[in-house]
């Protein structure tokens, strides 16, 4: 579908692809864009299941299945996937900056960062990921750790103002923490 294809007459095309029993990925793939285009990702989770207990999903096949399933609501299927992502592919860090922004989206902040924290051993350039992870550390409560990972992304991106507001931001409340404690002292 990505050569022109509306989404619509992508999706029946791979639909009637697999009803006829085609299981070639490159078109298992595309049905699954297509479905997630549309937003009707429950449209796919039947060529899954059954890829699934044949044993023939990839790790894209597999990322695909998580877009799909949090867009269904059933994040803990979708971590699933993720999880069977980094499994196989472990030195890989967009395995682990996904699985770790799906944490953050159901709120699982500490796990989030905590798996951000592995993907940046393979890529501790990435500010984005840094960003994130400080951001998993302040929901936390951990400002030391927020205004760590709030540097180390400065660092990488000297320029970015959303850092240096959510470094401002954590200095401030420490300063503030930090008389609030004097006082009472």
């Amino acid at each position: 579908h990505r050569e022109g294809a509306r989404p619509a007459q992508a999706a029946s095309l791979y639909q009637r692809y697999w009803d006829r029993g085609g299981r070639e990925t490159v078109p298992v793939l595309g049905w699954a864009q297509a479905c997630l285009d549309l937003g009707e990702p429950e449209r796919m989770v039947p060529a899954f299941e059954c890829m699934s207990a044949a044993g023939e999903l990839t790790t894209t096949m597999l990322t695909h299945w998580a877009h799909a399933y949090e867009k269904l609501g059933q994040p803990d299927r979708a971590l699933r996937c993720l999880v069977t992502v980094i499994e196989h592919t472990p030195a890989d860090p967009e395995a682990y900056f996904n699985c770790g922004d799906l944490m953050y989206r159901v709120e699982a902040y500490a796990d989030a960062a905590r798996v951000y924290r592995q993907g940046l051993r393979f890529r501790p350039d990435n500010a984005e990921i840094w960003l994130r992870m400080g951001t998993c550390m302040y929901r936390t409560g951990s400002l030391q750790g927020a205004k760590t990972c709030f540097e180390q992304s400065l660092v990488l991106q000297p320029g970015n103002v959303e850092v240096r507001n959510n470094l401002a931001h954590v200095t401030r409340l420490q300063t503030e923490a930090g008389l609030e404690m004097a006082t009472l002292a």
